[in-house]
């Protein structure tokens, strides 16, 4: 949940919390269904990680998806070891997980409180003045009918790949 910057906190910490209700409720649906079948329970579990694995991969929002496979997959398997505590670890998981959200946003709100706003139009104009550089220089070799150096804009796409 930690990040630099408040609204990305903010951010993960909603990913989290959805990702962690939805993974509980799917791991308590499975293992209510599983609750005495061993094959069930496998073919849940394959399907629960393979669901995982296509939606990380292929949505806008991988981190919720992630921490709802962990979970449904936390809660599936308590079938194995604690199968009387589906029901009261799936509701355990997400009070602890509100717990620690809640918490990281407190002590990030009470220790280094980082405003978006601020930081991001900072790193805007940065990348700007070195893109107007890059550009600038990109135009005089054109000018000049000489070759660009390949580590022209190899500083600009490291910027915004971060």
């Amino acid at each position: 949940v930690m990040q630099s910057y408040m609204g990305d906190i903010l951010e993960r910490s909603l990913f989290r919390f959805i990702g962690t209700l939805v993974g509980a409720g799917i791991g308590l649906f499975c293992a209510l269904i599983a609750a005495d079948h061993f094959s069930l329970f496998i073919v849940f579990c394959f399907l629960i990680t393979a669901g995982g694995i296509y939606f990380v991969d292929t949505t806008r929002f991988p981190y919720a998806f992630t921490i709802a496979t962990v979970t449904a997959l936390l809660i599936l398997s308590y079938l194995i070891y604690q199968p009387y505590y589906v029901f009261t670890g799936a509701i355990w998981r997400v009070i602890e997980i509100t717990i620690g959200i809640i918490s990281a946003l407190i002590a990030t709100l009470l220790v280094a409180p980082k405003p978006t706003d601020e930081e991001v139009m900072s790193e805007l104009a940065n990348l700007a003045d070195l893109m107007s550089q890059r550009y600038t220089a990109l135009g005089q070799c054109y000018l000049s009918e000489t070759l660009v150096e390949s580590d022209t804009f190899a500083e600009i796409e490291r910027l915004l790949a971060d």
